[in-house]
């Protein structure tokens, strides 16, 4: 894979408050049906964890998307959670039971096994984590809010205090929005290209 393709699925995928890996190399996606393996898709791997925060992506979660070269367009996700068992089969093969049905598995193989062990790892280390796997963790008592809600309502429940809210700040105007800084164009498809991607046949409806 070049540094353009990359560039192109990175920037496909980025947004607030999200965290993106791109694998270095293309991975067939294949699916375990009594263990015969069928092949379904083969595109870029891309890891995304969404922290939550945001009005598109609230909850705190690991995607596992596969790319499709050329255009960046989304040909398969999954959610990592505490139950998919994402491990690493070989060198080049990852398995991991599927979020919507954890007795189905599906398999990636790479074209390369240092990008597969890259992946692998950064996996690993973002499910190291309780939090993005949607496990709960134990809740500490937060100093800041006790010491908040004692000056509020007081040691012996006497009255407490009113805190001003501060006033709400108008929407900026759209003159005073500037032009987007630094845009580079990195995707272009348009109908020529129908025969060239699987997504404008399987997606995009044909005039």
């Amino acid at each position: 894979l070049t540094e353009l393709e990359l560039l192109r699925v990175e920037t496909f995928f980025r947004g607030n408050q999200t965290q993106i890996f791109v694998g270095k190399s293309l991975a067939n996606l294949q699916t375990d049906r009594l263990t015969d393996w069928q092949l379904k898709f083969t595109g870029i791997p891309v890891v995304l964890l969404d922290l939550g925060g945001t009005k598109s992506r609230r909850q705190r979660r690991i995607q596992l998307i596969l790319a499709e070269r050329g255009t960046g367009f989304t040909l398969w996700s999954d959610t990592i959670d505490n139950l998919s068992n994402y491990e690493a089969a070989g060198p080049t093969f990852h398995t991991m039971r599927t979020s919507t049905d954890h007795r189905q598995i599906a398999g990636l193989s790479f074209d390369a096994a240092d990008a597969a062990q890259q992946l692998f790892r950064h996996i690993e280390t973002l499910t190291s984590d309780p939090a993005n796997i949607r496990l709960s963790t134990p809740k500490r008592a937060s100093r800041t809010s006790s010491l908040l809600r004692f000056w509020m309502t007081g040691k012996s429940g006497g009255g407490g205090h009113k805190i001003k809210t501060p006033a709400k700040m108008p929407p900026p105007r759209k003159c005073d929005i500037s032009q987007p800084c630094f845009f580079q164009h990195v995707t272009s498809v348009d109908s020529t290209d129908r025969g060239k991607f699987f997504s404008l046949q399987a997606f995009v409806p044909s005039n």
